[in-house]
């Protein structure tokens, strides 16, 4: 009989060590994300059963996942937060949340609670893979140009579900040299972060730019960064980049960037 699926949105490494130890002991399959969007991305790709979700994360408030999930499931979702529910209360029940765990928590009380929802009567629905768009960009190629490697592999698993093949580069002159060294027309967009080592995003915009090829001056360049200031966009457009995304990447957002710049197969 395979083990019940949970995902445990965690940011506090200790906690998840702790709970995804015992959530195994107990014969659970347990996967862990530490973030909101590798949250999204986990939930999109793992097919859990139940979620446990804390509402204080790094990148974003809790409660924005479970509106995202609550799009296209009814999956089980239990909030796990120091606070009383009090603060908390009118907010779940907007939400859709399905159960709430005050920290500190004990193994005993986190065990009843997910057998109420997993072990007893009829097995809930998990959360089928969720295909983040409805446009098929198979034969399409992009360029992302991202030093943190979680971040990549969350933005590759995100733009991956549309079928898109993503090349990537780990720093600006890597990107610079990897289009250098392309036919023209094999990138169809270049997601370019900005912080990054040995050579920043705006300095390789400007270098891919300076490429005497025809298809450069029409290839969209869209910059990422945490930075969301009008400087930072300003100085995004003056080196040449088409449009800026702020991090953390909101999906909606990328997604509609994708479209807009992408001309689907009919």
């Amino acid at each position: 009989m395979p083990k019940p699926r949970i995902l445990f949105v965690e940011d506090e490494d200790y906690i998840a060590r702790v709970i995804k130890s015992s959530l195994e002991d107990a014969g659970y399959e347990v996967f862990r994300a530490n973030s909101l969007v590798q949250g999204r991305v986990e939930a999109a790709t793992r097919s859990p059963e139940l979620l446990i979700l804390d509402l204080g994360l790094p990148d974003g408030d809790g409660t924005d996942l479970i509106r995202t999930l609550r799009s296209y499931s009814s999956v089980p979702i239990i909030i796990l937060s120091a606070y009383d529910l009090e603060e908390y209360e009118a907010e779940a029940k907007e939400v859709k949340a399905n159960g709430f765990i005050t920290k500190p928590l004990y193994k005993s009380k986190l065990l009843q609670v997910l057998r109420s929802f997993l072990d007893e009567g009829d097995q809930p629905e998990p959360i089928r893979p969720f295909k983040l768009s409805n446009v098929d960009y198979s034969g399409k190629r992009i360029l992302l140009v991202e030093d943190n490697e979680l971040n990549r592999e969350i933005a590759v698993e995100i733009i991956g579900s549309t079928g898109i093949t993503i090349d990537t580069a780990i720093n600006g002159l890597d990107a610079v040299h990897k289009v250098a060294q392309s036919e023209e027309g094999f990138y169809q967009i270049i997601l370019m972060d900005i912080q990054m080592p040995i050579m920043d995003g705006y300095e390789a915009t400007r270098q891919i730019r300076s490429l005497q090829r025809r298809d450069i001056a029409h290839m969209p360049i869209i910059a990422m960064t945490a930075n969301a200031f009008s400087e930072d966009v300003t100085n995004a457009i003056k080196a040449g980049m088409n449009y800026h995304l702020a991090k953390p990447i909101d999906i909606g957002a990328l997604m509609g960037i994708l479209s807009k710049y992408l001309q689907a197969p009919a």
